[in-house]
């Protein structure tokens, strides 16, 4: 027979892990939670720096160099130009290359910009239906474009034999 020495040990360690089970486990899915979002927050401070060292490379460019800035600008948007041309611009190259490609467009958005001092990130959410390799032709053209496009988020999906996607593509404004 087990002596209540036993007993309350074992009454002990199901109580433990009962507590570890049910009020420990759920805030381990939280904490995966916030590493995501702590994920896409550091890529986006990457980005952000990134086309910032950029625009202050482009300060310190001597007369020899003035051709590599005019390149860096001429791949972001003046100031002068709205948030909605840019976002429109943008999704015009995107609906001429899905036209080319084959690609169907199911819907498009324009979510609010983040504007910034030195450089503000326009986006543009578009969804599109088509074969696997044009979706992939769809992002070697946006990537060789004339204009920095940068797609933060990428969904796919298999439908049969079309595939599914929805992105998200950011273009840049300068600020100064």
């Amino acid at each position: 027979m087990i002596n209540t020495q036993t007993k309350t040990l074992l009454v002990l360690s199901l109580f433990i892990i009962f507590i570890l089970k049910f009020l420990i486990m759920p805030l381990a899915h939280s904490v995966d939670d916030k590493k995501a979002l702590l994920s896409m927050a550091i890529e986006n401070y990457r980005s952000k720096s990134m086309m910032l060292r950029a625009y202050k490379d482009t300060k310190s460019i001597n007369a020899t160099d003035e051709m590599n800035k005019n390149l860096l600008l001429k791949s972001v948007y003046e100031k002068r130009i709205p948030f909605i041309a840019i976002q429109v611009d943008v999704l015009q190259n995107i609906l001429d290359e899905a036209e080319k490609e084959k690609l169907t467009v199911l819907n498009f958005e324009f979510p609010d910009v983040m504007p910034d001092k030195e450089i503000s990130e326009v986006p543009v959410l578009v969804r599109l239906k088509g074969p696997h390799k044009a979706v992939i032709a769809l992002l070697q053209a946006i990537e060789a474009g004339r204009m920095a496009l940068k797609c933060k988020q990428f969904e796919g999906q298999n439908s049969n034999q079309d595939f599914l996607i929805s992105m998200l593509v950011t273009a840049f404004r300068v600020e100064r």
